[in-house]
């Protein structure tokens, strides 16, 4: 089952929830939304999991990227970690599992600590908490798009009365 961990951000949402003014301001509208977009990677690098030194860092692998070309249509914000896997495990967590034993017939690793190293057979997982990173930062974006319309409004309102 395949499953999209991305967050789709559409730019005609916010030029609909602006009205009259998107004709004579849309350069302004796009750096505001721009910036909305990056609190959410903002939001959801601070969300995420931290992980042992010496590690990839996942939650630093959250980036935003336009979907067209001149136009902006939407914004994505997803991770470039190569195992998607891993992004739906951090999100809602995994129960106690084994770990499989690969090629090699044994397990090395070492604890959180980095001190000790231990090589097994077989390793029960304890398992791991859901972050919720996807939908905390999902749920975030919508609630704050009215507002963050209100502010990019009142900051055009200082622009228009400055000229």
């Amino acid at each position: 089952m395949a499953t999209d961990y991305t967050i789709r951000i559409e730019w005609k949402e916010f030029e609909r929830q602006l009205g009259v003014l998107r004709d004579r301001l849309i350069p302004f509208m796009r750096t505001t939304f721009r910036s909305f977009v990056e609190s959410g990677v903002d939001f959801i690098q601070q969300a995420g999991p931290e992980t042992r030194e010496g590690r990839t860092k996942i939650k630093t692998l959250w980036v935003s990227e336009q979907t067209a070309q001149g136009a902006i249509d939407e914004f994505m914000i997803h991770n470039t970690y190569k195992n998607q896997d891993v992004i739906l495990w951090f999100e809602y967590g995994t129960r106690a599992h084994d770990i499989p034993v690969g090629r090699a017939g044994f397990l090395h690793f070492t604890t959180y600590e980095g001190d000790e190293v231990y090589t097994r057979k077989t390793v029960k997982h304890p398992g791991t908490r859901p972050w919720l990173m996807v939908t905390r930062t999902k749920a975030m974006l919508d609630a704050a798009l009215n507002t963050y319309v209100e502010k990019t409004l009142a900051s055009i309102n200082t622009l228009i009365g400055a000229q």
